[in-house]
């Protein structure tokens, strides 16, 4: 009885270790397919023995089974290095962030994850330094994209530098562990000091857009056409700012921005 006992936890060993390596049959990282059918293999022999599992007096497949585990240790390293080839050097904090939650969804048990996300955290430290350094480079006089307005493009590129260094904290911030230690401390300082820095930039430029648009408002009220004084002809008097505010106003309705209501009156009777 206690052989036929222990014949059964070594079958159940192996289905769970077949549960937990199935995941690879799933995953969409670039590469894992060779791993995958490697798995495949180790199971399809298995499944071929042709002798009853059940049977303790059957000593094969405790043969077979050493052998099985042995491949699936094989198998767990060459997935390891395959991972560390991936993360040997990361050029993008976003992407390697995404990379690696495709590594840890596969659930698989010894893989440095934490190792890795530690990795990751560090280069995020050098992203805010850049990004940092690019804010009071261009901080006066901003690259706005030629299809935006002036105002709404300065908004837009400082939402772009924030968009940066907010994904990946979103990201650090679902694994708590890891923004324990004081190195991680020091970096989330410098996420808050640079994220108020931008959130300041946008409110700065916003609020001075709302000015612009009071500013605007009496000119909106005068006459459309009015007559020279002395020859009596008629001008369209039209100011071509108000384009620009228009085009103000949409920008700043994409961004989520508040519109005063003369802004949306003005936007509303813009054809």
């Amino acid at each position: 009885f206690d052989l036929f006992t222990r014949r059964l936890k070594k079958i159940i060993e192996m289905f769970e270790t077949m549960e937990m390596y199935s995941h690879l049959q799933d995953s969409k990282i670039e590469g894992m397919e060779l791993m995958a059918n490697k798995f495949q293999v180790i199971v399809t022999s298995m499944k071929k023995k042709p002798y009853d599992y059940l049977d303790q007096r059957k000593t094969d497949f405790d043969i077979d089974f050493e052998e099985f585990k042995r491949q699936i240790n094989e198998l767990h390293t060459t997935i390891c290095t395959f991972m560390d080839q991936r993360f040997e050097r990361i050029v993008s904090t976003k992407r390697a962030l995404w990379l690696l939650r495709k590594f840890e969804s596969l659930e698989l048990p010894n893989m440095g994850i934490q190792d890795k996300y530690n990795r990751i955290l560090g280069h995020y430290s050098r992203d805010i330094e850049m990004v940092s350094k690019q804010y009071q480079k261009h901080k006066t006089d901003p690259p706005v994209g030629r299809d935006l307005p002036p105002i709404a493009g300065k908004i837009a590129w400082a939402r772009q530098l924030y968009r940066r260094i907010q994904e990946p904290m979103e990201a650090f911030q679902a694994h708590p562990p890891i923004l324990a230690n004081i190195e991680a401390k020091k970096i989330i300082k410098n996420y808050n000091k640079l994220a108020k820095v931008l959130l300041e930039f946008e409110v700065l430029y916003h609020r001075a857009w709302i000015r612009q648009v009071e500013a605007a408002k009496s000119g909106l009220t005068a006459s459309l056409l009015v007559k020279h004084p002395d020859t009596g002809e008629l001008y369209v008097n039209f100011v071509p700012q108000i384009l620009s505010l228009i085009r103000e106003t949409e920008c700043m309705a994409r961004l989520g921005l508040d519109i005063p209501p003369a802004a949306k009156v003005l936007r509303a009777k813009q054809s």
